[in-house]
């Protein structure tokens, strides 16, 4: 089993100069992650992708485990700063409307940043510290107790992994459907987590969904 140093930068840049080094070799990194996948990926691709010499990678990034660890760290602080900013709108905005801006926030990171579901099914050493994770998932548990402060922290955690998963489940069907047909698929994860949400708010009147229309208003680049 890997140690946490292992899995964590050779370096870190405390020069300006060092830090964009170290940008531009992560961007490269996702790039070749979003066209070939992780297992495919190799250092030498991330390092010519980045202009750079192997070497130059090496001093940073032991093994692409860890170039792919610390995409995924930044990606999953991206995401936690995303899902927190609809937490202080969520009391006043209806089911719908908020399922409608939970994945039009996650649907554009993923837009943004294309090796994030390429990612997923990298190797467990990739994966992002747990504490990182936790505070990801925390942030859907805070929506939840602001919106019904009765709950129990118990049932809050269960609705926010069961979200967590619907949403992974959508992510990977998406970058695998064809543009024309992502809207209709957004559409029905929309109505599938708003049905699933009621549950959760049960006394919200919840505006029923219009159809394939239901989409609209969430933004989809193709």
């Amino acid at each position: 089993m890997e140690s946490e140093t292992e899995l964590s930068p050779r370096r870190i840049p405390i020069q300006e100069r060092g830090e964009k080094r170290v940008a531009g070799l992560l961007q490269a990194a996702a790039a070749i992650f979003a066209e070939v996948g992780f297992e495919a990926a190799t250092m030498s691709d991330i390092a010519e992708r980045a202009g750079g010499s192997i070497g130059s990678l090496y001093q940073f990034f032991p093994s692409k485990e860890v170039v792919a660890r610390e995409l995924k760290t930044q990606y999953c602080q991206e995401l936690k700063e995303l899902w927190g900013s609809l937490v202080a709108v969520s009391v006043k905005t209806s089911t719908s409307r908020l399922v409608n801006q939970f994945l039009n926030v996650t649907i554009g990171a993923i837009e943004e940043h294309p090796a994030i579901v390429r990612l997923m099914d990298a190797p467990r050493s990739t994966n992002p510290a747990a504490d990182i994770k936790e505070s990801l998932r925390q942030q859907l548990v805070e929506l939840f107790l602001t919106r019904k402060p009765r709950m129990s922290p118990i049932k809050a955690h269960r609705y926010a992994e069961i979200t967590v998963q619907m949403v992974r489940a959508l992510l990977w069907l998406y970058v695998e459907t064809e543009p024309p047909e992502r809207e209709a698929l957004v559409a029905e994860m929309k109505s599938a987590l708003v049905n699933y949400l009621r549950r959760a708010w049960p006394s919200e009147k919840v505006a029923p969904l219009a159809g394939q229309n239901a989409s609209r208003n969430i933004v989809i680049n193709t």
